[in-house]
């Protein structure tokens, strides 16, 4: 699908209101910013620049100096300090005569485990390699539905809702209506 001339100069809406730049400015600072950030760890991994990246010399530099800077000033980054907790309706159904409406929601984030291990050791490993073990930040996801006279949650009462509720079965409750 293309996007109208206006769709491309919209501003991106954030909880303050729409964004400084427009859809265009913001994809494009995004992109520079992640090409900047896989060009900076591959520098501290010892990897070449693979010719493959789309960016002239100059783009590269710039990309570099602003992935640096955003990872300097990382943890006054308000963006990240933001509460991303949000729940979508779905779809709208019956069961049993009533109306329900159907939800996605996100409702924090959580540390998964994860182990890795090679299914094949390489060639050139020097002794055998050990699994490791890391904590990885992943989206809490969480499905819900409420009676469709209830009503759609504003963000604001989702988000009391998780925040008041001391177990989950507790907040499901609160969300589906009960």
């Amino acid at each position: 699908p293309q996007f109208t001339a206006d769709e491309l100069a919209a501003k991106p809406l954030t909880e303050a209101g729409d964004g400084p730049d427009d859809l265009v400015t913001t994809v494009a600072k995004a992109k520079r910013l992640m090409y900047g950030l896989y060009l900076v760890g591959a520098a501290e991994l010892g990897i070449t620049s693979p010719e493959s990246i789309p960016l002239d010399d100059a783009t590269k530099t710039q990309a570099i100096a602003e992935a640096k800077d955003w990872l300097a000033n990382l943890p006054a980054d308000s963006r990240l300090a933001m509460d991303t907790r949000v729940s979508v309706p779905i779809t709208v159904y019956k069961d049993g005569g009533q109306k329900f409406i159907r939800f996605w929601g996100t409702a924090g984030v959580t540390l998964v485990k994860i182990q890795v291990d090679y299914v094949h050791a390489p060639a050139r490993a020097p002794g055998e390699p050990k699994p490791a073990i890391y904590y990885v930040p992943a989206d809490k996801y969480i499905t819900f539905s409420r009676p469709y006279d209830k009503g759609v949650l504003t963000r604001t009462a989702y988000r009391h809702i998780l925040d008041t509720s001391s177990t989950w079965d507790e907040a499901l409750k609160h969300l589906e209506g009960q």
